[in-house]
């Protein structure tokens, strides 16, 4: 699960960790700004082909990427860095890293937020199910939202089901169920203190959310727009 975008030179090597829907390919485009004289990897989820358990919560995924990562690089200091959903993987591995004695030397966390609750799910408990039958049957734009959300956990489950039963996924629904996966790893996932720094890069006018955010965790944080 962890693939080498560009061979470097002596220095540390840098760990991405993938996306909310199990990509790395962000990480070829990043790896041609850095500095030449490090080796850069990406990780990537295990393949969803039925043979692979999938770790369902941050804590077990951050651990089963160390084991992955400890390949490469069995002693730190460790570079670690996450996009999204890889933001939050990242700063666990990093504590539990830390939690073993190793040293993380770098840890950055780029755009990474916690996704909403399903739109289903939020709008049967704020408005009711009568409500909800009347948007779908007035079509309106909140009905769209609610119908394409049952798809996608009616999917989810089909996949589950599936996987369970030693079989792959096809194609098209392995970049889906990554997110149904990873999306609820990350609801359910409450950060600890962290004790080192961590550089967080934020989109356009979010500064001051991710800054407040990650504050409640570490004290030493830096939040550069990008």
């Amino acid at each position: 699960i962890v693939v080498q975008f560009r061979a470097g030179g002596s220095r540390e090597p840098l760990f991405f960790v993938h996306d909310g829907w199990g990509g790395i390919m962000f990480v070829r485009e990043l790896a041609k700004l850095l500095e030449t004289d490090r080796t850069i990897y990406g990780v990537r989820p295990p393949a969803l082909d039925g043979k692979n358990v999938i770790p369902q919560t941050i804590e077990t995924v951050a651990a089963h990427y160390i084991r992955a990562i400890r390949q490469k690089q069995p002693h730190g200091p460790y570079r670690l860095a996450g996009y999204s959903f890889g933001g939050f993987v990242a700063f666990e591995m990093a504590r539990q890293l830390m939690s073993l004695g190793e040293t993380v030397r770098f840890l950055g966390i780029i755009d990474a937020s916690k996704p909403s609750e399903p739109v289903f799910v939020r709008g049967l408990q704020s408005v009711g199910t009568n409500t909800f039958f009347v948007l779908l049957q007035k079509g309106t734009h909140a009905g769209l939202h609610y119908v394409r959300s049952i798809g996608e956990m009616i999917s989810a489950w089909k996949n589950s089901a599936r996987l369970s039963r030693g079989l792959p996924l096809a194609p098209s629904a392995v970049h889906g169920h990554y997110r149904f996966i990873f999306g609820r790893a990350v609801k359910r996932y409450r950060t600890q203190p962290y004790p080192g720094k961590i550089i967080v890069f934020a989109g356009s006018n979010k500064e001051q959310l991710h800054d407040a955010r990650w504050r409640q965790v570490a004290t030493d944080v830096e939040v550069r727009e990008i």
